[in-house]
């Protein structure tokens, strides 16, 4: 019979070295995954991972030992709250959380763990209720800075990119020229300070800059695209990666083809994502709006997070800059929740 395991992590009390200041509810937040995972769905739950338990060193270890305790057709869980940062390199943005005296990145720790131990046809789903976290697990991963930074005249881009009918990178070049510069585009300046770091005497440089270039299409477009190849053509098209397409909030997504991975995130990864008082006692709102959902345990992750929109939406709270997501493949999305 297929098993169900969970770890849920939760951080409120930081190492100094992690220069991080303390919260009050992730603590709250993981123990109440924690009892809903147990009760609601019959995982089996590991021993919970709260403040110095939680180092790098540590989840580490116990992140290795649960992904390698996932059989094809098992599921597995995971729950984090606590700090979500961005580490900037070479002009890129890396989402990453924070233990309690490390940073652990997505792309270069949490995605190597999860590809080098987990069993290649076992569930995995992974909840942050942190900020940044949207593509923590890079189910979604972004395109290059300049394309973050590329937003659309008019309507949204409505032809997806299939990448897995590109072979050279002279046929990728001449894909994303006709594909994904089928319409105009401008640069947004506050897009940019979104996602890259820019000092003052830079910013103006950039703006003259973004003015040319806004006035000359065909430019624009050239540097589009020589960015985009030099920054991701080692890395594009992933080996589970399919689909692109430019989210109204001017990112580039990608729709994984891996069929047993699921992110769910409080927030987008240009996001921060809040925790207040509930009664008396500090939650996360993402954890705390979300968890009496899960009392109804025949629902789609779909349907789950079609709910979850709702209440963020109808709360006294949707004027946050905070919007959950949900990333993985749509056969996955549309089974059962946590459900084998």
């Amino acid at each position: 019979m297929h098993k169900k395991i969970a770890l849920c992590i939760g951080i409120n009390e930081y190492a100094p070295r992690a220069n991080a200041v303390p919260l009050e509810g992730c603590v709250n937040d993981a123990l109440l995954w924690h009892n809903i995972l147990k009760k609601n769905y019959s995982f089996k739950m590991r021993q919970p991972l709260l403040n110095r338990f939680a180092s790098f060193k540590n989840i580490k270890k116990q992140i290795k030992r649960f992904l390698k305790d996932l059989n094809e057709g098992d599921l597995g869980v995971i729950f984090f709250s606590g700090h979500g940062t961005r580490n900037t390199r070479g002009g890129m943005c890396y989402e990453a959380i924070q233990t309690f005296d490390k940073c652990i990145e997505g792309n270069t720790h949490m995605r190597a763990w999860v590809d080098k131990y987990k069993h290649p046809k076992a569930k995995f789903v992974f909840i942050a209720d942190s900020c940044h976290s949207g593509t923590f697990l890079e189910l979604g991963r972004c395109c290059a800075k300049a394309i973050y930074c590329a937003h659309k005249k008019n309507e949204s881009l409505t032809t997806p990119i299939d990448f897995t009918k590109i072979d050279t990178k002279k046929e990728f070049k001449e894909f994303v020229e006709t594909k994904l510069f089928e319409t105009d585009f401008n640069i947004d300046m506050n897009v940019i300070e979104d996602y890259i770091d820019v000092s003052d005497s830079l910013k103006e440089k950039l703006v003259d800059k973004i003015t040319y270039l806004n006035n000359n299409p065909q430019e624009l477009k050239e540097m589009l695209v020589a960015v985009y190849l030099n920054a991701k053509v080692k890395r594009i098209p992933p080996k589970n990666v399919c689909i692109a397409d430019l989210t109204e909030e001017g990112s580039v997504f990608f729709e994984t083809q891996n069929e047993y991975e699921i992110m769910i995130a409080a927030c987008w990864s240009n996001q921060e994502a809040y925790e207040t008082d509930f009664s008396g006692t500090k939650h996360g709102i993402f954890s705390k709006l979300t968890i009496d959902l899960l009392k109804n345990n025949n629902m789609t992750y779909n349907e789950f997070y079609t709910q979850v929109l709702q209440k963020f939406e109808g709360h006294k709270w949707s004027k946050l800059k905070q919007k959950p997501l949900l990333q993985g493949h749509n056969q996955f999305k549309n089974q059962l929740i946590f459900k084998n």
